[in-house]
């Protein structure tokens, strides 16, 4: 992959979806940036994405250069997050705070056409949950209206902006 002549692009994080970054990728940010941003902690979870202090550094203007060639290869561990489930559905109700903890940030600071995907995964992880719709929206800071709108006007819209750029570029 080749952006304009360049075999390598430097763009934040939040905007991998736009230029089809998406993936298991290798991050590499500064020891020192780590450091002043940690992950957060959610007492008994254990495991939060990685994409939310990806994100948190995006939005202050941190970008990483991405490659469009391998940079490395590696083996999945046997007992590695990977394959436990963690990012999985599963692993988002075992660490529930930490799952909505990423999608309340996402919805900000995503662009909406990606955002409605963690949206709609929320939605649809919290209701197997048996979560009450009020409980659905605190839990990610909403009101129950703005929850509600984002359901029944952002997610329709933009999940089907979205699912028109994936058809579009099957086709091209």
């Amino acid at each position: 992959m080749a952006w304009g002549g360049q075999n390598h692009i430097d763009v934040k994080n939040t905007d991998r979806y736009f230029y089809k970054l998406m993936g298991d990728k290798a991050e590499v940010y500064k020891t020192e940036l780590l450091r002043n941003y940690p992950f957060p902690e959610f007492e008994n979870e254990y495991f939060v994405t990685e994409r939310v202090c990806w994100d948190r550094l995006a939005k202050m203007g941190y970008r990483v250069r991405w490659y469009g060639c391998p940079i490395y290869l590696c083996e999945y561990q046997a007992a590695g997050l990977t394959n436990s489930g963690a990012n999985g559905w599963r692993g988002h109700i075992e660490n529930y705070r930490g799952y909505c903890y990423h999608v309340k940030n996402s919805l900000v600071q995503c662009r909406c056409y990606e955002a409605v995907t963690f949206f709609r995964e929320y939605h649809n992880t919290s209701a197997a949950m048996g979560k009450k719709w009020k409980e659905r929206a605190e839990a990610i800071e909403r009101t129950r209206v703005s929850y509600c709108f984002y359901l029944l006007v952002k997610l329709p819209i933009f999940y089907s902006i979205r699912m028109l750029v994936k058809l579009a570029r099957m086709l091209w």
